[in-house]
């Protein structure tokens, strides 16, 4: 359900300042990362395993 209701994401440039960078977000990162999810909950459901979301 939640890829299906994800929006698109353009993902978020890093930042430099100074010394410091803040690390964005490449576009799509919140679509894959909801896959990898389901993939890890469809595995688990497959082998009779629980999944502890912490």
């Amino acid at each position: 359900m939640a890829l299906g209701l994800a929006p698109e994401d353009a993902g978020v440039p890093g930042i430099q300042l100074g010394r410091t960078y803040v690390g964005g977000r490449p576009a799509g990162y919140l679509k894959r990362r909801l896959q990898d999810l389901y993939a890890l909950a469809d595995w688990c459901a497959g082998h009779g395993r629980d999944v502890a979301w912490r």
